[in-house]
């Protein structure tokens, strides 16, 4: 009994000494074989150890970026008692970079302040691999995300490749980048060429798990790409061409799970492409998207001529859990052929109800053609609300919806059913309404405006009911010398993060006068000096987030057309004695789910139109065949009353394009 307790306790000791050992061994600085090291320069060898460099446990970026600057081909990235903690690495030419398994490439913490600062770049490479089974690259998104530490930015990449070629990344994990997983763009070689990623995991992203901006010839298979969340969009895969002259061409992605992502599954957004830009060519085999806001989401020129062809498929793919809809799609009829081939939608809307189709098209705002051109061959949609069309549009640019076929099949728990999508049933589910009336946008020109009447009664000019989402723009009048004042709220919405926003005030020539910040989560005072008796624009991008004007000493519209959130409220605006036919355009946000309500008021205060729980676009035309001195007329904004209520937009037509808090702050054409 002795005789274990003592074998006991010297075990203990002797662990203890190990640990220690280790500790102090972790703790060590380890220096360059410098005998190694002239042999690779010699040529001597061709596959070294990034260990032969040197190794630091606080910063080994110089011994990293040695090895690699060696150009030994065939690079091994050992593991060490600790990670390799390093600042930004650039990536070469014609070199096998295999990191051990269990090798943890650590972002320096209190670096990468430049928001562009990736973990790994390569600019214009050639031949070379990344392979890490069992390896991790890891930076620290909840710091980028810190306002107090870092500038917002979303670029922070884990690995960026700009006009690479011949390139594999094999068995990596990419986590917690203050940007993407992965980010391609293009570079003076053009798109990224010859691109294939395997096995690799985009973990905790903060951007996207992988932005795709211009690739050609792009393999992606087994991947995982889960929990994207920080900044827009947030998806799991991103195609968003910046130009038009980059690709998404031959781009192939199959067997890969896209899970848990704050903004989407897939997500591809071409609406910079044109009718001059190479061919689009997607596709997807035996991919699972899974509980995410929605899994697909295709988005092209809505103009038709601002669109190029192409291609993109879907085969096998399961599409479950959806938060919303599970496929939606944005696109010209005539450009870019869809089809969904043998794929399954489980369980859709999961946050939303039956308030929702499965599959949702729609039309964009300053859509000129129809929108489709979808295929469907035996798709599933299972535990479907027979109660609720299986696609819904949403018209946005009243421009009607051609070019769906194939077939689908509904399953509940327990019936089957097949439907050909036929031209009358589509019709009878989705209802095509007629074009809007075409009167024109007016834009706005200052030197034809003055104000309906001046009062220093700051009241009838607050602001404080239209919450501006993504960008607004504001006209304010001033007399010379006058100390304009006005208070800016800059407030969240959802989980979005932000930082300080400029708040512009430029003359009628866009001549900058004067420029202050609107704090995040704050109200902010802000008050100029008018150098002359005039107009000025204020402009704001709260991007995701939103803003709005409090406690405004002088009079003040809204530049339509406005993107707005929960904007209950009464707008007006002036119809001059020369215009006899105008019209109010809204109507609610992206989604199907975000619907608006809306009154159409007369002069005498009679609600002449009105229309509720909408999401598409509904336009409140006025005739006036009767002449008049002018007209003031108001919009009626409310809560929808039976759908959720979130974004929403106004545009008007016919007349100058503003809208005023309140009757004493109208501004009025003179001619």
């Amino acid at each position: 009994m002795h005789r274990k307790s003592f074998i006991s306790f010297a075990s203990l000791v002797s662990l203890a000494i190990a640990i220690n050992i280790t500790s102090i061994h972790a703790q060590q600085t380890i220096p360059p074989d410098k005998q190694k090291i002239a042999d690779v320069k010699a040529g001597k060898i061709k596959q070294a150890r990034a260990s032969w460099w040197g190794f630091d446990p606080n910063d080994s970026t110089r011994q990293l970026q040695a090895a690699i600057n060696s150009k030994v081909p065939v690079l091994i990235v050992d593991k060490m008692p600790s990670a390799w903690i390093v600042k930004p690495i650039t990536l070469v030419s014609n070199q096998k970079i295999i990191f051990q398994k269990g090798v943890e490439i650590l972002a320096k913490r209190g670096e990468f302040k430049d928001r562009g600062a990736c973990l790994f770049k390569a600019q214009d490479c050639t031949n070379f691999e990344l392979i890490g089974y069992g390896a991790t690259f890891r930076m620290w998104r909840s710091d980028y995300d810190n306002p107090k530490l870092y500038k917002h930015g979303e670029w922070r990449m884990c690995l960026e490749l700009n006009g690479c070629s011949n390139v594999n990344i094999f068995g990596l994990t990419l986590t917690e980048s203050g940007g993407d997983g992965i980010y391609l763009g293009s570079g003076k070689n053009g798109p990224n060429k010859n691109i294939h990623i395997k096995d690799v995991i985009c973990d905790k992203n903060y951007r996207q798990g992988i932005s795709v901006i211009s690739a050609d010839n792009l393999i992606i298979e087994n991947c995982i790409l889960s929990n994207t969340k920080g900044t827009a969009p947030e998806a799991g895969i991103d195609f968003e061409p910046n130009y038009p002259n980059e690709y998404i061409k031959n781009c192939v992605m199959k067997n890969c799970i896209i899970k848990n992502n704050n903004g989407g599954g897939i997500a591809m957004y071409l609406p910079t492409l044109d009718a001059n830009s190479p061919n689009i060519s997607l596709k997807f085999e035996n991919c699972k998207i899974i509980d995410n806001p929605y899994a697909v989401s295709i988005t092209a020129g809505g103009r038709g001529i601002g669109c190029p062809d192409g291609n993109i498929e879907f085969q096998n793919c399961i599409f479950e859990n959806s938060w919303t809809s599970a496929i939606n799609i944005s696109k010209p009829a005539n450009r870019i052929t869809c089809k969904f081939e043998n794929c399954v939608i489980k369980n859709y809307g999961t946050k939303c109800g039956a308030r929702i189709s499965p599959i949702i098209f729609k039309s964009q705002r300053k859509s000129q053609v129809p929108v489709g051109g979808v295929d469907f061959i035996n798709c599933v949609i299972e535990n479907a609300n027979l109660n609720n069309n299986p696609m819904q549009f949403i018209d946005q640019g009243a421009v009607g919806l051609t070019d769906i076929k194939g077939t689908i099949i509904i399953k509940t728990h327990d019936k089957t059913k097949t439907i050909k999508l036929t031209t009358e049933l589509l019709k009878k589910w989705m209802p095509i309404k007629p074009r809007f009336a075409n009167i024109p946008y007016i834009k706005l020109n200052p030197e034809f405006l003055k104000p309906l009447t001046t009062t220093n009664k700051h009241h009838l000019y607050n602001f404080g009911f239209a919450h501006i989402r993504g960008f607004g723009r504001y006209i304010i009048y001033a007399n010379k010398n006058d100390n304009v004042s006005f208070t800016i709220e800059h407030f969240q919405v959802g989980h979005y993060s932000a930082c300080d926003i400029p708040v512009i005030i430029t003359d009628t020539h866009n001549k900058e006068i004067f420029r202050a910040k609107a704090p995040f989560k704050k109200q902010t005072k802000i008050t100029f000096q008018a150098p002359k008796t005039g107009f000025y624009y204020i402009t704001i991008r709260p991007s995701q987030n939103a803003i709005r004007i409090i406690n405004c000493t002088n009079p003040i519209n809204l530049i339509c057309p406005a993107n707005l959130i929960q904007s209950a409220g009464t707008f007006y605006f002036f119809i001059p004695p020369n215009v006899k036919k105008c019209a109010v355009r809204v109507g609610g946000g992206d989604n199907a789910f975000e619907n608006i309500r809306a009154e159409l008021i007369n002069p005498n205060g009679k609600i002449v139109d009105s229309i509720d729980n909408i999401s598409a676009a509904y336009q409140f035309d006025i005739n006036l065949n009767k002449q008049h001195t002018g007209q003031i007329w108001k919009l009626k904004l409310s809560k929808p009353k039976n759908s959720a209520w979130e974004d929403h937009f106004v545009n008007i037509f016919g007349i100058p394009p503003i809208l005023a808090p309140s009757q004493q702050a109208i501004f009025i054409p003179t001619k």
